[in-house]
């Protein structure tokens, strides 16, 4: 029984020992597999390390994508900046949520070929961080050991760069076909051996007479059958073979319609295609133009030798290469040796010689010249000849040289000289006679003036004259008007016109012009412009101007002249009846009691008889015989006077309604004047101006110092000088331009007779005005009312102050003897009891030739004689006589006119004061008494 045990121990251990030897080798082959399996995840990890490597180096998007849930497993860096996705985020993510909706239907058309085993590569573009990109997407399935496709590796290429240069490329073929086939330029392409066109541009086609390359290449062309020359060819290919290209190959070709041209080549072979390629020119024009060129420098030369203008050619240093014939006849040369032999100075005048040596020394400093020039030259038979000189540079014979062109001039100064002389004459002869020229262009509606014309309208000669279109400011509107009707019947008529016109000129004066214009036509008779005279006539209208008012002065003073004389001839008359009844009036009231019942009677006789008196002293300012003696007065003071004067009063009464306004310079000059005759002025001119305003209205006074540094002229001619104007304006009814003529003439008035004034006022005004050497400007518009203007010259003198009253006894006689002369009995008479009861021995006689009879016989102290005796002498020519009788002897002038010319020469001839008529007892006597006081 034991033995079977250890052989069942024995096979047990055995079989132990197989087994641990077993294990032994399953765990050395464990072992083994382990560090295989080591080795393999060391290899594994170091092919997965060097696969990110590369998956990171690699310029494109890499990614594994779950074949069946299409998610990502495996992005590397590249794809994850492209879409700016962190790959934790994309890792996981189906496909359609990276790439978009329309990206991920247009990649399943591809992804189920995919699936199927098979490799895929399309194109498409993808919105990505940098942009929208073209991307070239390559899908490689990934397939494991059993065959089954469980990942899709995805390989995307940005391949943007290259599709924009395949676009480019694709666009520069474009553009070199387009270049090719229209550039302006021949472009060809043919067979090196036969000659035959492969391709052309439009251009060739053209200049062989085609309409364009189809037409062309639309059958075989053999360019080589077109040479006129074939031996050009021959030698163009000999060239091809030699260098491989020529350029600048001329030949000449036969067209379509046998025409010759020129062409020339520039080309290469291209020996690999067996064919020459190259450009080409049609330069048939431009060996036109050569051959034109050789045949103009013929010409040239023939016209040179020909040419009616003196032509040399010189060096730069002005050595004669060549001289035609007119240059040598303006010298009178016989050849261009004896030209080119005689020295420089011979052939110039002095002056003209040192000229040329100027210029020649500038020249070598460089210094720019004149091309142009006048020279004076001296010919061989010495006279002197005026040259006009073209210098120009040119090439000669292929050299720089100057060509000299010189013309002969002498008659053309000569005449220059006569038309300048003529224009200077013609110039001069306008000035003198203020005569202009003008031309009028209607094309262009140029105006061309001569001197004289600009000086007419006062503008600058320097500058154009102004257009057409403004030259209707030149004149008034009537004048302008007038103008252009003329100028129109001119031009439809062809008749001159002749206008005096007004016009204005540059500085806003008038002036006066004489026009005179005809019609420019052409050959066809059509006006094409105007042209003609003008004379400034400004002094002669001023003159014709001038000339009219003196004559209605004079025509207004010769009435006033008559109307005087009247007048005066009445106050004469009335002053001898007046001097009676005022005389003896006041020798009445003399002799009465002042207690009288009668005196208040007599006294009531003067006032009426010296209202009476001055109306006649009204007749007397009228007939410019009122004012006796002027003194210095102050127009003020008269105003101020009359303001308070009862005559105001009585105007203020009848119109209670009018406002007076005085304004009265303070400073006021002086003048000479009668106080008592511009008192009346005033007084006349403020009831006028009343009248003027039934209904009430202003009236304003106004005086001011004035110099006038021209003469004005309005209603009158007021002379330049320093004046006292009084000026008295109403707003009342205003003066009628007709009735303005007439308004100084006396008894001339629109008011009711009996009802207001004489109509002697205005005319007194005048008068007074005049007498006081002044003048009157009226201005009046109706329904506006008047004003007067009254010019009264200045004094430097001063006022003297108010006479101190005198008593009888200053001027009561001392028995001297007096002799009365007067033709009025009852004046002479008056006169003889006033100087009686002044104590004075009186005698009386009615006459001149009286008086010298009387004086024959008789002596006498003084005599009071009479200016103004009818018949027989006058005071002036009796007081001659009986100063021939007794030199010396004293006298004093009665008159009842203002003192005139014949009263001034008995002054001067000894005569003393003059006293004008009524007698009044203070004025006669005091006048008496201070004659015979003189010594």
């Amino acid at each position: 029984m034991e033995k079977p045990q250890m052989n069942d121990l024995s096979k047990a251990n055995q079989e132990l020992l197989e087994e641990i030897s077993s294990l032994k080798k399953r765990i050395q082959e464990l072992e083994k597999s382990d560090a295989e399996h080591k080795q393999e995840e060391k290899t594994l990890k170091e092919n997965n390390d060097k696969f990110l490597n590369l998956a990171s180096t690699i310029p494109g998007n890499i990614a594994y994508v779950n074949a069946n849930t299409l998610q990502y497993e495996f992005v590397n860096d590249t794809f994850e900046k492209s879409f700016g996705i962190p790959r934790e985020k994309i890792i996981g993510q189906h496909i359609k949520d990276v790439i978009g909706e329309a990206n991920y239907k247009f990649a399943m058309k591809y992804i189920e070929e995919v699936r199927l085993g098979k490799s895929i590569s399309y194109e498409n573009t993808f919105a990505l961080v940098s942009g929208k990109r073209w991307i070239q997407v390559n899908y490689t399935p990934v397939i494991d050991a059993k065959g089954l496709v469980t990942s899709i590796a995805v390989l995307s290429l940005d391949i943007t760069e290259r599709k924009k240069a395949d676009e480019a490329l694709k666009a520069a073929e474009e553009t070199y076909r387009n270049i090719f086939l229209n550039a302006q330029t021949g472009l060809f392409r043919t067979a090196i051996n036969t000659g035959l066109i492969l391709d052309v541009n439009d251009c060739v086609a053209r200049f062989i007479g085609y309409r364009d390359r189809e037409e062309l290449l639309s059958k075989p062309f053999n360019i080589a059958e077109r040479y006129v020359d074939p031996k050009d060819r021959e030698r163009m290919i000999s060239l091809l073979r030699e260098h491989g290209h020529f350029s600048n190959f001329e030949a000449r070709f036969r067209r379509n319609d046998d025409s010759i041209m020129w062409m020339r080549f520039a080309g290469r072979i291209v020996s690999e295609k067996g064919w020459i390629e190259g450009v080409s020119e049609d330069i048939t024009k431009e060996k036109d133009a050569e051959e034109a060129l050789i045949q103009a420098e013929e010409n040239f030369r023939r016209s040179l030798d020909e040419s009616p203008l003196g032509v040399r050619i010189v060096t730069e240093e002005g050595k004669t290469v060549y001289a035609n014939r007119a240059i040598l006849d303006m010298h009178d040369y016989d050849s261009i040796e004896e030209y080119k032999i005689t020295p420089t100075e011979k052939r110039y005048t002095p002056e003209c010689f040192a000229e040329h040596q100027t210029r020649k020394e500038k020249r070598k400093r460089g210094d720019d010249l004149l091309s142009e020039y006048e020279i004076s030259i001296v010919r061989k038979t010495g006279e002197v000849r005026h040259l006009q000189v073209l210098r120009k540079e040119i090439q000669w014979d292929g050299k720089r040289q100057f060509q000299v062109i010189c013309q002969d001039i002498t008659d053309r100064k000569r005449a220059e000289e006569t038309l300048r002389r003529n224009e200077k004459d013609l110039k001069e002869s306008q000035r003198i006679a203020h005569v202009g020229s003008w031309r009028l262009d209607v094309a262009t509606n140029k105006v061309v003036w001569t001197e004289e014309l600009y000086n007419m309208y006062g503008f600058d000669p320097s500058l154009p004259p102004p257009p057409y279109a403004e030259h209707m400011k030149l004149f008034t509107p009537e004048s302008w008007d007038r103008l252009s009707k003329a100028l129109a019947r001119t031009r439809d008529t062809g008749i001159p016109y002749t206008l005096e016109l007004e016009t204005v000129r540059k500085d806003g004066s008038n002036g006066w012009m004489w026009v005179h214009g005809q019609a420019d036509v052409d050959s066809t008779g059509k006006t094409v412009g105007f042209w003609g005279a003008a004379q400034d006539i400004t002094e002669r209208k001023r003159a014709e101007e001038e000339n009219r008012l003196l004559q209605e002065r004079l025509n207004r003073s010769e009435k006033m002249e008559s109307l005087g004389m009247l007048a005066g001839g009445v106050a004469h008359d009335l002053n001898n009846v007046l001097g009676v009844v005022l005389g003896y009036s006041e020798l009445l009231a003399s002799s009465l009691d002042t207690s009288s019942p009668l005196q208040s009677r007599v006294e009531k006789i003067m006032k009426g008889t010296e209202r009476a008196a001055e109306i006649v002293q009204d007749l007397l300012t009228l007939a410019r015989r009122g004012v006796q003696t002027r003194s210095p007065v102050r127009i003020n003071d008269i105003i101020m006077n009359f303001l308070k004067s009862p005559e105001y009063e009585r105007i203020l009464l009848c119109n209670p309604r009018m406002r007076v306004n005085a304004d009265l310079q303070a400073d006021i000059l002086n003048m000479m004047g009668s106080k008592i005759h511009l008192h009346k002025t005033i007084m006349n001119l403020v009831s006028n101006a009343s009248d003027a305003m039934p209904d009430g209205g202003c009236l304003n006074i106004k005086t001011s110092n004035q110099y006038l540094d021209r003469a004005i002229s309005g209603y009158d001619h007021v002379h330049e000088g320093d004046y006292v104007v009084l000026s008295v304006s109403d707003t009342g009814e205003g003066i009628s331009s007709d009735d303005i003529r007439h308004i100084f003439e006396p008894f001339y008035t629109k008011k009711v007779m009996g009802r207001s004034g004489t109509g002697l006022g205005l005319a007194v005004v005048w008068g007074t005005v005049k007498d006081h050497e002044g003048y009157i400007d009226v201005q009046s518009e109706v329904g506006k009312g008047t004003t007067f203007d009254l010019y009264f010259p200045v004094t430097r003198e001063k006022v003297s102050d108010e006479k101190i009253p005198v008593s009888l006894s200053d001027y009561m006689g001392k028995g001297e003897s007096v002799l009365v002369i007067d033709d009025v009995k009852g004046q002479c008479d008056l006169a003889s009891e006033m100087l009686s009861r002044l104590n004075y021995k009186v005698a009386s006689v009615p006459s001149g030739e009286a008086a010298v009879e009387y004086l024959k016989a008789n002596r006498a102290d003084i005599l009071v004689l009479d200016m103004i005796m009818d018949p027989g002498m006058d005071g002036l020519d009796m007081y001659k006589e009986i100063l021939e009788l007794y030199p010396g002897q004293k006298a004093v002038i009665v008159s009842g006119f203002s003192e005139t010319d014949r009263v001034k020469k008995a002054h001067r001839l000894g005569a003393g004061a003059y006293v004008r008529k009524p007698y009044a007892l203070e004025r006669l006597g005091l006048a008496v008494r201070r004659e015979l006081d003189k010594k």
